[in-house]
């Protein structure tokens, strides 16, 4: 059976899906088809999400599904431009979509401050996120649960060591900040993918500490946390789109209306912590909401 669809796929994510290459179904999610082609793994989902670091974003993806009856460890192989199933096979007719530029205008303090406290009102109790209180807003946080007060630990540690450059730090917080937190990608990671993102984008206005950031993200994400939030991890760090990420921050820049939510949807958590990740790396860059920001 074969059913045609259209896939959009980033160019780095088109170029690895070569002909006659064999790779299987690793995990069937909420999320999606997590697919994994040797030591590369890609997302099968909707459309909806847009371009994603690791995804393959299919129209009428539950139709897709429903065909395909995809289970854990079958067998998938790129064809040409198919992606063939023992269920059957889908054809890929390669739309190449491009995120909109990333804009030219700077983040402002006002739209820094309106996503934080819309983050924090969102109240979630688990997950990270509202760290935001005491690591964007410098508010007290009375009440945390496990992972919350661990995180908040060593992401206020390493606030400051990206600040201030310490280098040696810098690499002990991640190493305690990957993996921490439950699911697929766990809390503290997806702080760290909007962190990324931020200092990606911001190159010229990040400290001299954050060059060893991405350097040590990638030396210890593979066995610190698990190899689907690797696969993330080392997709934004070598530089793949993120279309949802990158609304948000047109909108930290004013030049769209700011909708936080184009990011907290994801997941019960993960959006929500990525947005954290964000806020604290535009701190890291010089756009705190305090009057003066205090090193240690």
């Amino acid at each position: 059976m074969e059913y045609q669809i259209t896939a959009s796929i980033p160019a780095h994510i088109r170029d690895l899906l070569r002909s006659g290459e064999a790779g299987e179904v690793l995990l069937v999610s909420s999320s999606g088809i997590y697919l994994r082609f040797g030591e590369q793994i890609l997302l099968l989902c909707d459309e909806s999400w847009g371009v994603l670091p690791i995804g393959i974003v299919v129209k009428d993806f539950e139709k897709a599904v429903s065909i395909l009856r995809p289970q854990q460890g079958q067998p998938v192989t790129v064809a040409e431009d198919r992606l063939i199933f023992p269920s059957g096979k889908i054809r890929l007719v390669l739309r190449q979509l491009s995120c909109q530029a990333v804009c030219s205008a700077s983040p402002q303090i006002r739209y820094i401050r309106q996503a934080a406290e819309e983050l924090a009102a969102l109240r979630k109790e688990r997950g990270i996120s509202m760290l935001v209180l005491p690591l964007v807003l410098g508010y007290e946080l009375r009440q945390q649960n496990p992972y919350c007060a661990q995180a908040g630990i060593y992401l206020e540690k390493l606030i400051h060591s990206l600040i201030s450059g310490k280098h040696g730090e810098i690499h002990t917080c991640i190493g305690k900040l990957l993996g921490l937190g439950t699911g697929l990608t766990p809390s503290a990671d997806d702080t760290l993918l909007g962190m990324i993102y931020v200092f990606r984008t911001l190159p010229f206005q990040t400290p001299e500490g954050v060059q060893l950031f991405p350097e040590s993200v990638g030396q210890l994400c593979d066995r610190c946390t698990t190899q689907i939030s690797a696969a993330y991890l080392k997709a934004m760090l070598s530089g793949a789109p993120f279309e949802r990420m990158e609304q948000v921050f047109r909108g930290l820049c004013g030049e769209e209306p700011l909708n936080i939510y184009k990011l907290t949807e994801i997941g019960s958590n993960s959006g929500s912590e990525m947005l954290l990740g964000m806020l604290i790396a535009l701190r890291i860059c010089g756009y705190s909401l305090w009057a003066k920001e205090e090193l240690q």
